[in-house]
C-alpha cells in the first residue's frame, strides 16, 4: 500500500474514533445513560434491524465477549424488553428476540433520534453522505476479513 493511502487511512480512523466518541456522548444526551446505555441500545437496535439472534451472534457483531452480551440480554429480559425463544437451528443456544415492550422502546428511541437528525443542518449533500457510509462499510469489512486475521496472526 502506498504511504499516501496509509496516511489517508490513519486520518479516516482518527476521524471515525472522534465521531464514535461524539456519537456516544450525543446518544447519552438524547437517551440518558441508564435504561438505554450504548450497549443496551446496540443490542436492541440489532434485534430490531436483523431479527432474533443468539447471544454468540450478537457478540460476534461487536468486539465484545459472549459473557458481556449475556449479561445485557439477562438485564433486558428481566425488564421485559427481550425474551428467549427456542432455536430450531441449535438446541442449546436460544434466540433472543424483542418483546412488544422492547419493540415500543426501540420505536421511541428511533423517533427521538429521527426528530433530532431532521433538525441537523450538515450542508453535506445526500450523495456524499451515502458515499461516506460506503467507504466506512468497506473499511469495516476489510477489518472483519480473513485477510485481516492473517495479517494480525503474522504480527502477533
Amino acid at each position: 500500500m502506498k504511504p499516501a493511502t496509509v496516511a489517508a487511512l490513519n486520518t479516516l480512523f482518527d476521524e471515525t474514533v472522534a465521531l464514535f466518541h461524539r456519537l456516544r456522548a450525543a446518544a447519552e444526551q438524547v437517551h440518558g445513560q441508564g435504561e438505554l446505555s450504548a450497549a443496551r441500545r446496540g443490542v436492541l437496535r440489532s434485534l430490531d434491524r436483523l431479527g432474533p439472534q443468539t447471544v454468540p451472534q450478537l457478540a460476534r457483531a461487536r468486539p465484545v465477549s459472549r459473557q458481556h452480551i449475556q449479561m445485557l440480554v439477562n438485564q433486558l429480559a428481566a425488564e421485559g424488553h427481550v425474551e428467549l425463544a427456542d432455536n430450531p437451528a441449535h438446541q442449546r443456544s436460544r434466540l433472543v428476540r424483542l418483546t412488544r415492550q422492547g419493540k415500543s422502546l426501540v420505536e421511541a428511541m428511533n423517533h427521538r433520534e429521527q426528530k433530532l437528525l431532521a433538525g441537523l443542518e450538515t450542508g453535506i449533500p445526500d450523495g456524499k453522505l451515502r458515499a461516506a457510509a460506503t467507504v466506512l462499510r468497506a473499511v469495516r469489512q476489510q477489518l472483519e476479513s480473513d485477510r485481516w486475521r492473517r495479517l494480525m496472526e503474522k504480527t502477533s
